[in-house]
């Protein structure tokens, strides 16, 4: 499911201002099927945002919150977050 997240992140080139898990959650479609969504911090605080307009900018922005996202649930969650799965998701 993450790694399907992150394809479509990637893909739709979503600027966020943060990478909290809080700002992300996860809707039931089906008994089986399940999507993760973004649903706060769209946007960025900075004065001239090249994400918005330069793909280049909004894929390095995207692989350093990605990198930073996936750390953070490594740390928040040990026991569910391996270092196995930390390597598959980046």
């Amino acid at each position: 499911m993450l790694k399907r997240f992150k394809g479509q992140w990637f893909q739709e080139k979503i600027v966020t201002s943060d990478v909290d898990p809080a700002n992300f959650l996860v809707q039931k479609l089906s008994a089986v099927e399940k999507q993760i969504r973004i649903v706060d911090n769209i946007g960025t605080p900075v004065l001239i945002p090249l994400a918005f307009y330069f793909d280049y900018f909004a894929d390095k922005r995207f692989k350093r919150y990605w990198r930073r996202f996936v750390d953070r649930l490594a740390r928040e969650y040990p026991n569910v977050v391996t270092d196995s799965i930390v390597e598959k998701l980046l």
